[in-house]
C-alpha cells in the first residue's frame, strides 16, 4: 500500500469521544467494543459545533465500526447533516491480553514500542490503516464528495499516522474528539504532507499549522 492512495486528497480526522475505558484509564483495543460515556456524547456534540463554524464542512463521515467511534460519528452527522459510512479497517489496533489493563501499567511498554504477543503488530496495523484510508479516498471519490470527508476513529490510528508520515514527532496521545486536517501540499518542487489542528478562536474554526514532513 502506497502513501499516494491513502493521502491523495485532504481529509479531516477526529478521535472518538470519551469511552468507558477512557473514563477508568483502561486500555481498549479493537477486541473491546466499549461504549461512550455521557461526557463522550457531549464531546461529540461539541465537535459538531466546531465543524459547523468551518467554511469547508465535511458532508460525508467515514467511521470505525466500534461503537465508541460510530456513536461519535452518528452524533456529529445528525448535527451537521452528513452521511455516515462504516469502514471496518478503521477500528483500533488489536491489543490482545493488554485489553482492560490500566494504561499506566502499560505506559512504558507503549513508549518502548513493545507489542502484545497475542495482539496485532504495529507494522500490521499501519498497513491496515493505509488500506482503510485508501478505501476511504476511493469511496469519497465515487461519491463525488466536494469537501474533505471526516474520519472518526481512534487514538491508535493517529499514532500510526504519526509513524507513517513522521509528522507528529512525539505526539502519542490525542484528546477525545480532537479534530485535525490532513492533506497533501506542494512547496517548490517537493510534495509534502501537511497536518493542521482545527481549533475554535472567537467563535470561528481556525487551523493551527503542524510540522511538514516529506512523503
Amino acid at each position: 500500500m502506497k502513501l499516494d492512495r491513502a493521502f491523495s486528497a485532504p481529509f479531516y480526522m477526529a478521535r472518538h469521544g470519551e469511552s468507558k475505558a477512557n473514563r477508568f484509564n483502561r486500555v481498549a483495543g479493537c477486541e473491546w467494543d466499549v461504549p461512550l460515556t455521557d461526557k463522550g456524547c457531549e464531546q461529540a456534540y461539541e465537535l459538531a459545533q466546531t465543524i459547523l463554524t468551518m467554511d469547508n464542512k465535511p458532508t460525508v463521515i467515514f467511521s470505525s465500526p466500534l461503537q465508541r467511534a460510530f456513536k461519535t460519528a452518528s452524533i456529529v452527522a445528525s448535527e451537521i447533516g452528513a452521511d455516515v459510512h462504516m469502514i471496518y479497517d478503521l477500528r483500533e489496533q488489536g491489543l490482545g491480553s493488554w485489553n482492560k489493563q490500566k494504561y499506566y501499567v502499560l505506559r512504558e511498554q507503549f513508549e518502548r514500542g513493545d507489542e502484545p504477543q497475542d495482539g496485532e503488530t504495529q507494522q500490521a496495523y499501519m498497513r491496515r490503516v493505509l488500506m482503510a484510508l485508501g478505501q476511504m479516498q476511493d469511496e469519497a471519490s465515487a461519491l463525488a464528495v466536494q469537501s474533505p470527508p471526516l474520519v472518526v476513529a481512534h487514538g491508535g490510528l493517529f499514532y500510526a499516522l504519526a509513524q507513517i508520515t513522521k509528522t507528529f514527532n512525539g505526539m502519542k496521545e490525542i484528546g477525545n474528539c480532537s479534530l485535525y486536517r490532513f492533506g497533501p501540499c506542494q512547496i517548490g518542487d517537493k510534495r509534502l504532507f501537511q497536518v493542521q489542528q482545527v481549533l475554535v478562536e472567537q467563535g470561528d474554526a481556525v487551523l493551527r499549522r503542524a510540522p511538514f514532513s516529506p512523503r
